[in-house]
Formats: C-alpha cells, sequence, structure tokens
C-alpha cells in the first residue's frame, strides 16, 4: 500500500511553497473530517464497473486522494485507510432516490462535526485547479458535483426534487471560480510584463542582472510553455526557482508561474477551446467537420458540451435544437424568424406572423426595429431577453467565498479585485401588442409550428459549461433527408391508394407501420445514401476523438450529445476513445517501469497519432454521453467498455415508434439483436430512457431536444432507472416486413 503512494506521490509535482497552505483556518481534526467525508464521495461517485477494463483507475483516484489532502496541508499517508475502498464492489443502484439514501447514509456521520464543508471544499477545489498539471479530470468534477449537490440537499432537507437547484448551485460556483481563475492569469500576465519593462529601464546594477535573469527565465519558459501545452510546467517553474535564486521570494515567484502555467493549460493556450481544432487531414471520404462555440460571452467555463445533430430538416438544425439561435447558416425565413420571436415574447400572435409581415411587405426592417424598441430584442437575436439574469449565477455569499479563497491562497490580493455590481432581475413588464390593424385568427384549431419548439436559450437553461456544436457533412445530411422526403412522395404518387394518403410525406416514412411495401420501397431508394452517411459518421467519430485528446483548447471535462448520426458519431468517438485508453495505460506503464524511454530516436519513430506524451489521458475527458435515436445495432462488448472512458452518466434515449432505424437496419438482412435508437440497452452503467411519446419518428428528435434533455435531467448527477421496455412496436415491423417478403413471393409464383 505504501508503494502505491509512494508510486502515485512520485508522479506529482511538489507542492508549490508559494501557494499557501497555511491560510487553512481550520484545526488539523477538522481538515481530517472534512477529508474523510470527501474520500467516500469521491469513491461513491467513481464506481467500480470493470477493473479489467480501466487499471488506472485506483491510482487515479489515489492521485487525487494525495493531491486533495496536500491541498489540505494533511500528511499523504491519511489516504492508506481509504485505498481498499476503491477495489470494493460498488456499483450504485438504479433509482435515483436510492443513490441519494445511500449516499445520505455515508455523510451523514460526518455532518454534524463538518466545519464550514462548504469552504473547505472551494479552498480544496481552486488548490487543485491551480496546482495539478493533469488538469480538470473528468471523474474529479463528477465527484465534486456531487459533493456540492449533496450538501446543498441536507442543508435545505430536499431530495430528488431539489436536484436541479443544487445542480444550479454547483454549475454557479464553478463559474464563479473560472471566473478569478481567469482574473488570476490577467493578473500573472500584467506583472510579468511590468518586471520587464522595469528591468528595460534601470542600469546594469546586479540587483537588475537578477531581475533580467528571473525576467528572461520566464520569458523563455513561456515559449517552452507553447511547445509543450503546459505539461512541463513543473520542470519550467523548477528552473525559474534556480534562476531566482533560493531566496522566499523566488520561490514564490516560481509557485505562482508554475499555477498560471497550469491554469493556462487548464483553459487553453491563447484562451483557445476545442472550436480552434482544424481537422489536418481529409479522412477517407469525410469532407467536413468542423466545431463551432456557441458561447455568446466572452466569459470562460471550466467544462464543455459538445452538441451533434444527425438530422437535417433545415440546413441550420446543426444549431437550432440545442438552445442557440442559428448563425451558421443563418435563418433567412422572415415568417420562421418572426414566429421564433412571438413563440418567447408574445405567444398570443403567432396566428397573426403572414398578416403582420404583410403590413410590412418589403419594410420588414422596420417591424423588426419597432419590435425591439418595445421588447428589447428583435427576430434576428431574441437572447439573452433583457431584464432576466442566467439561472445559473453565484450567490453573493457564493462570490464572497471564492474571493477570500483566492486571497487566502496568495493567489490574489483584494486590490485586484474589483467588487462586481450584483445584477437586479427586473420584473418582466406587460406589454399591450401595439400594431393597431392586428386581426385576430377566427379559427380556434390554430397550432403552432413544429420549429418553437426550438426556440429556447441553453444558456439561460445550462450556463454553466460552454456549448459546441459540430457541422458535419451538412450538405450530405441535407440531401439525405431530402431524399427520404421525395422517395415517400413519389411511392405515394405511385401507390396511389386512399390509405397512403392518410399519412404525411414524413409521418409515412418515419411511423407508418401499416404499409410495409411502401416502407421497403422507401427504404430501397435511400439505402445507398443512408450506408454512406454511416461510414461518414464513423470517420467523424475517429475525428473528434482526435480533436479530444490533441487539441490545445484546454484539459477541462466534456460531454458529448447528438440525436441520429450525431449520435453515431459519438459512438465511434467513444469507441475510439476506449482503444486509445488501452495504449495510453501501456505507454503509461512502461514510462513507470523505465523513465528513460524519451528517447529521440524513440520519438521520431512514432507518428503523431502515437505520440501519448502530448496527449490527454482519455479516461480523464468525458463526464456525460447522451445517445439519442442511434443507428446503430447493439453490441454489448462495446457498451461495456464505454463505461471505462465515461465518469459520469451514460445514456441511451429510444424511440419505439422510430420505424426508420428498425427498418434501416432489416432491410439489410441484418442479424443483429437490435438497434440502439428503438429499444434498451439493457446493461449495468448505463441509463435506458424511452422517449416514444416526445418522439413519434425519426425527425422528431430535433423538434424534441429540450424536452428530452429535461427528461434525462441534464447537467444533474446521479443516474435515472432505466424505462420499463415493451417490444409491441418491434413486433409490428418485424411482422409487416414478413407479410411483404410472403407476398413478394406469392407474386413471383404467379
Amino acid at each position: 500500500m505504501q508503494s502505491l503512494l509512494n508510486r502515485v506521490k512520485g508522479g506529482k509535482p511538489e507542492e508549490s511553497k508559494g501557494i499557501s497552505s497555511a491560510a487553512v483556518k481550520w484545526s488539523e481534526q477538522e481538515r481530517k473530517l472534512f477529508f474523510g467525508c470527501w474520500a467516500t464521495v469521491l469513491i461513491a461517485a467513481n464506481p467500480l464497473y470493470s477493473l479489467e477494463d480501466n487499471p488506472r483507475r485506483t491510482t487515479v483516484l489515489t492521485s487525487w486522494l494525495v493531491a486533495s489532502a496536500e491541498a489540505l496541508s494533511l500528511d499523504p499517508t491519511i489516504t492508506e485507510a481509504y485505498i481498499p475502498l476503491l477495489t470494493a464492489d460498488s456499483i450504485p443502484p438504479s433509482d435515483v432516490k436510492q443513490q441519494l439514501a445511500e449516499l445520505r447514509a455515508k455523510i451523514e456521520p460526518y455532518r454534524d462535526v463538518l466545519a464550514q464543508p462548504v469552504q473547505q471544499l472551494c479552498h480544496m477545489w481552486i488548490h487543485l485547479l491551480v496546482t495539478v498539471p493533469a488538469g480538470y479530470d473528468a471523474r474529479l468534477r463528477v465527484a465534486l458535483k456531487v459533493f456540492v449537490v449533496m450538501l446543498y440537499l441536507m442543508e435545505h432537507s430536499k431530495g430528488v426534487e431539489g436536484l436541479e437547484e443544487a445542480t444550479h448551485s454547483f454549475l454557479a460556483l464553478e463559474q464563479c471560480i473560472a471566473h478569478y481563475l481567469l482574473l488570476f492569469l490577467e493578473q500573472q500576465q500584467k506583472k510579468k510584463q511590468e518586471m520587464l519593462q522595469a528591468a528595460q529601464k534601470r542600469d546594469s546594477s546586479s540587483k537588475l542582472l537578477r531581475q533580467l535573469k528571473i525576467g528572461g527565465a520566464a520569458v523563455a519558459a513561456g515559449g517552452l510553455f507553447a511547445i509543450t501545452g503546459g505539461l512541463a510546467a513543473p520542470g519550467i517553474a523548477a528552473g525559474i526557482a534556480v534562476v531566482a535564486g533560493g531566496t522566499a521570494i523566488g520561490a514564490t515567484a516560481a509557485a505562482l508561474f508554475a499555477s498560471s502555467l497550469v491554469v493556462t493549460a487548464l483553459f487553453g493556450i491563447g484562451g483557445g477551446t476545442l472550436a480552434a481544432y482544424k481537422m489536418q487531414r481529409r479522412t477517407g471520404g469525410l469532407t467536413e467537420f468542423e466545431i463551432q462555440s456557441e458561447a455568446v460571452t466572452s466569459e470562460s467555463h471550466l467544462s464543455s458540451v459538445v452538441a451533434i445533430s444527425g438530422w437535417l430538416l433545415e440546413d441550420s438544425d446543426v444549431q437550432r435544437p440545442w438552445g442557440v439561435v442559428p448563425s451558421n447558416p443563418p435563418i433567412r425565413d422572415k415568417v420562421q424568424l418572426l414566429e421564433r420571436f412571438y413563440s418567447v415574447y408574445c405567444p398570443e400572435q403567432l396566428p397573426n406572423v403572414q398578416q403582420h409581415l404583410e403590413l410590412y411587405k418589403d419594410r420588414e426592417g422596420e417591424l423588426w426595429a419597432w419590435l425591439e424598441s418595445i421588447y428589447g430584442r428583435n427576430p434576428d437575436a431574441p437572447f439573452p431577453r433583457p431584464g432576466q439574469s442566467t439561472r445559473v449565477k453565484a450567490s453573493r455569499e457564493q462570490e464572497q467565498m471564492v474571493r477570500n479563497t483566492f486571497a487566502g491562497l496568495g493567489l490574489l490580493s483584494f486590490k485586484d479585485i474589483k467588487e462586481e455590481k450584483a445584477e437586479e432581475n427586473v420584473p418582466e413588464k406587460t406589454i399591450a401588442f401595439p400594431i393597431e390593424a392586428t386581426m385576430q385568427d377566427e379559427s380556434h384549431d390554430y397550432k403552432p409550428p413544429k420549429h418553437v419548439s426550438t426556440v429556447w436559450d441553453y444558456y439561460d437553461v445550462y450556463g454553466g459549461a460552454e456549448l459546441l456544436t459540430v457541422k458535419f457533412e451538412s450538405k450530405a445530411l441535407k440531401q439525405l433527408c431530402d431524399s427520404a422526403g421525395r422517395a415517400v412522395s413519389t411511392v405515394i404518387k405511385t401507390e396511389g391508394t386512399k390509405q397512403a394518403l392518410k399519412y404525411t410525406v414524413m409521418a409515412t416514412l418515419m411511423t407508418a407501420v401499416a404499409l410495409p411495401s411502401l416502407l421497403l420501397k422507401v427504404a430501397n431508394m435511400i439505402d445507398e445514401e443512408w450506408t454512406v452517411m454511416c461510414e461518414r459518421a464513423d470517420e467523424a467519430g475517429v475525428e473528434l476523438a482526435r480533436a479530444l485528446l490533441y487539441h490545445k483548447g484546454g484539459n477541462r471535462p466534456m460531454t458529448l450529445v447528438g440525436y441520429s448520426f450525431g449520435a453515431r458519431i459519438i459512438y465511434a468517438c467513444v469507441r475510439e476513445l476506449v482503444r486509445y485508453q488501452k495504449l495510453w495505460e501501456e505507454w503509461q506503464e512502461k514510462q513507470v517501469e523505465t523513465k528513460q524511454e524519451k528517447s529521440t530516436d524513440d520519438k521520431n519513430t512514432r507518428s503523431d497519432s502515437d505520440d501519448f506524451s502530448s496527449m490527454r489521458d482519455p479516461s480523464s475527458i468525458l463526464e456525460d454521453v447522451i445517445f439519442m435515436g442511434l443507428p446503430k445495432a447493439f453490441r454489448a462488448h462495446d457498451w461495456e467498455r464505454f463505461r471505462s472512458v465515461v465518469a459520469g452518466r451514460l445514456i441511451n434515449c429510444f424511440s419505439q415508434k422510430d420505424m426508420m432505424l428498425g427498418l434501416m437496419f432489416r432491410y439489410k438482412r441484418l442479424n443483429v439483436e437490435g438497434v440502439c435508437g428503438t429499444g434498451p440497452v439493457s446493461l449495468s452503467g448505463i441509463e435506458d430512457i424511452d422517449v416514444s411519446d416526445l418522439v413519434s419518428g425519426h425527425s422528431e428528435y430535433c423538434y424534441s431536444i429540450r424536452d428530452i434533455l429535461n427528461r434525462i435531467r441534464f447537467a444533474q448527477p446521479f443516474h435515472s432507472a432505466s424505462t420499463k421496455f415493451s417490444k409491441v412496436e418491434d413486433e409490428i415491423l418485424t411482422n409487416a416486413i414478413d407479410e411483404t417478403n410472403t407476398l413478394a413471393k406469392e407474386s413471383g409464383r404467379a
């Protein structure tokens, strides 16, 4: 056990003397009690699904325990008592209420004796972020989220009903920490510039020479840091300390500089994000793969969400379903823009959109300007709503706690921190719609267009994480969707039956089960394009995995969510990370056994794809992964291994009414156990959520994203109980295809 601790500690940088731990105001006993509670949560939040699939799990969690002990100024050997728990069978129950009850029971013994647990957690959290070069590990974030949420629920005596507000509390605290980390970086950069400018102006005295040495070391270190991506931060800091001398001032300067390097690596070189990643080469037939940030402010985040649309009814569906205003390309249809705007600000006027546009024909700009003068926003830019701050906003107490912690750790002085004026929520006023010529629609059965369900503000609901979207083979995807529509239209005209006329064009393709011959003809017409898109999605998944492993946009946790072929991209990405995880672990073991494996010859013989020295730990990246309508045959082996690289929740959203997926796989006569998008996976650690009542067909996913995210409790911790599954729809489709085959044989005999 001691050898494991030595091994873990041997791979970590020594604690930075310049980052003040003496400022901790809690007694040793209070810190030990807090550490015991935190260790319990860290282990419980990272359950052991398969030690064989992730052999480094024990080492990784032990390293975080050791780092946490050091952050609390405790002897690392305190972790010895908790290491045996890491190998215990700890698969959590599937029901969220049971999970809360079990964790509450583990924390309860500490509850009455913990001294300021949130403050201690904040201290430890920030200390880890500024001293551990590996970055913000997804496994660490999962545990921190669980801990903050549990402390909130216990303090407010709430259960499952309080999960959303408790999660918002965590996200707000995290975003506040991110804000002050960036302020710390700005202050360090300013101090370096001031030091260099002062050195250039003074004479060549011994004091000046020493300052030049320190400044020169900082400049050289900055260049080295840019090359290594922050991985060499501890060594760079040590070099500065040597140049600066062995004084306390030199040690402090080195420590603060090392912390600034760690934080820079955390956020990315040059403040970049994953959106800065560019596909270096064309992969097979892949022609378009672009990651774009949907950030509305310059505020940085400590986590990101990558959202991927995989079925495009319109070009704007790359962004439209995810709660952002489409910009690449933007929505140009004035009717749709006004309908989207009215759905938010004056839904009672939705039936009158056409009349209003007629009144302002060829003068839409006047209408837009006039609406903005009334509501503070216009149809081109409806968000954020004026006078309303995001739900994820730190309270004054949280803000004060984070400020004090940064000051206590010696990262910022109070003179560096400007008190920000709290935003006030302006109550929304009731405004009488002033177009005098408004004519109320006489039809009482008016139904809003489906696309208005995509009008919502992601950052208002889930503002704690940066949102990125992926533009992938958009022309081919749109062509596939259009081809499906044309195929159905052509078949309906050819068949000309009364039964066919009961269905709309897209609804027939997606949900009809009474017309087996019709469906199979459609499948035949789109089969080639469907097959090509499956291949492109798999290639894009490999590219996404490379982006996550090698990009210089910061070492922060990622959540992946996608529907249709977007879900298939994510599937291929996770599978690729599993492959890299095994290779990375072998490389790590080799590094431990022989510490001189970094020879020039060895590095030159490896391709960039195998350069593990600049690669992130694959199992440290993914927090949650959500599949919706996944067009992939079920393979238990893949799903079981996915758990080794997904730290948090792994969710399969399916619709039993999605006839398209079942049809396309059965049409090819594939011998598959099932299709993931039409039924459950039914494996431990995977949440199967039935969304059949929300999604009646494959094209409905883009209109139902917000409702699905709400159902799965997106961004919240703890697994949801899987939905009970009925194979009724699956059996109907199978019977329909069998019936068609029988009719075809009989027709051939005749």
